[in-house]
């Protein structure tokens, strides 16, 4: 079980936290048929089985974990199919809820911030909350509006499903974003400075995040860590790396039984949250 530091705890309560989100959370959703959602090396194994024949460089490219050319080779050779098999991999399974999400919800952030094409969290924490939470993408111009406002967010980092010609998903995708939706990468700069980031299901990947966090550990070397949980099992080279380079603290489960840890873990950390909330109204020591 993960021992939420007390920092965390309050900072949830404070609503002073932003929770992302990553792939790993859709993982825990069965669509109709049975699948899961797709991890993104799965995604792009898939996406290869379309290719006939199969261009060995983008093969390599995967094995070698370079995603983000797999991702744009890939596109240009499906050409017309690939739209269709984007809703083929995140839409057609119409995937279902699952305890994770609901937890998450629970946890009652403010902004939560994610980077999936999916719109499995997004659609329970909207109907959940009776259409009061927004879901805000990249480009969209009223986001500062919704965080001045005191709005409940969902941020779309990278776009959604509904918007595939939007979605930030290869490397001249991601070099372009940068450039021309260079507002919104100012405001995560800003989340990332001034709040605690909770990252549950994303790993140290995404060149986006990575920088950002990078970036902010590089210039705030001093300042209260970001949290990551992890079922990876890192060394204690990588925890101390991951430590002093992204400023994120590494909250170690077991990955076993679907991660079933991390979910019993979420459960207690729903709790926590609710005791301090309830102890910050008695003693209005907002």
């Amino acid at each position: 079980m993960i021992q939420w530091p007390d920092q965390l705890v309050t900072d949830i309560a404070r609503r002073r936290a932003v929770l992302m989100i990553g792939s790993g959370i859709s993982r825990h959703s069965v669509g109709q048929n049975g699948s899961r959602p797709p991890t993104w090396h799965g995604f792009l194994e898939a996406a290869l089985d379309q290719c006939e024949p199969k261009p060995p460089h983008i093969k390599k490219a995967i094995q070698r974990g370079q995603y983000l050319d797999a991702c744009e080779w890939l596109k240009k050779h499906i050409d017309d199919g690939w739209v269709p098999f984007l809703r083929q991999s995140f839409v057609e399974p119409k995937f279902q809820t699952a305890e994770i999400h609901k937890l998450l919800y629970q946890l009652d952030c403010r902004i939560v911030l994610t980077p999936n094409f999916d719109l499995i969290y997004d659609g329970y924490a909207v109907s959940e909350s009776q259409q009061t939470i927004l879901v805000k993408n990249y480009d969209d111009a009223d986001i500062i509006d919704g965080i001045r406002r005191n709005d409940r967010l969902v941020l779309k980092a990278h776009g959604s499903i509904h918007e595939p010609a939007k979605m930030i998903f290869t490397r001249s995708d991601y070099a372009l974003a940068r450039t021309k939706y260079a507002g919104f990468y100012s405001l995560l700069d800003a989340l990332v400075n001034t709040n605690t980031v909770l990252i549950v299901g994303a790993g140290l990947d995404d060149p986006d995040f990575q920088l950002l966090f990078e970036d902010s550990a590089a210039e705030f070397s001093s300042g209260l860590p970001h949290y990551m949980t992890s079922g990876d099992n890192f060394h204690a080279d990588m925890i101390a790396t991951i430590r002093q380079t992204r400023n994120i603290k590494t909250l170690a489960y077991s990955p076993k039984k679907n991660h079933a840890e991390l979910v019993a873990s979420l459960t207690e950390l729903v709790k926590l949250v609710g005791d301090k909330r309830v102890l910050l109204t008695r003693t209005m020591d907002w």
